[in-house]
């Protein structure tokens, strides 16, 4: 009862962000579909597990540098096949859920993202948990790296 009365608080917290939320990635990621809160929270309920103490490897890059220029996420796109799928979201998916979409359009359209999302943050989990990225946009008011996109990949 507990569960479904909490569930029931963080829609209605999503309420007034999730057309938004949602706008930010299905604009910039076509074949992004929205998963709701029950879907999204099976998704990432073992996300912590099953990253924790991995090994985790950072990179900042300037942010009007393209996606490609990542050797991180370079890697990952080489490496996708056209069908390989990912989840996406940003810092409210806590309270709006998460996005299924093809991998490459992920990492393509990440910056952009992380630049028009309100947390200035996208995260791309590779749907069968093989990767995990947290892509964060510092934009020129940061103190220490401003106009930097700073990367950081768990496998």
């Amino acid at each position: 009862m507990t569960k479904d009365l909490e569930l029931l608080k963080r829609k209605q917290k999503g309420k007034q962000k999730l057309d938004m939320y949602k706008s930010t990635f299905m604009n910039h990621i076509k074949d992004s579909v929205w998963l709701d809160l029950e879907e999204s929270d099976g998704i990432l309920e073992n996300l912590d597990s099953r990253f924790l103490g991995m090994i985790t490897e950072d990179e900042l890059i300037n942010s009007d540098e393209s996606f490609i220029e990542s050797d991180l996420m370079r890697e990952i796109f080489m490496k996708a096949s056209e069908s390989s799928e990912s989840y996406v979201f940003g810092d409210d998916f806590y309270n709006c859920g998460i996005f299924k979409c093809l991998t490459k359009n992920a990492l393509t359209n990440a910056f952009v993202i992380a630049e028009s999302d309100s947390g200035n943050t996208v995260f791309i989990l590779d749907k069968d948990y093989s990767f995990y990225f947290r892509i964060n946009f510092n934009d020129s008011d940061h103190s220490d790296t401003p106009n930097k996109i700073d990367i950081q990949k768990t496998s």
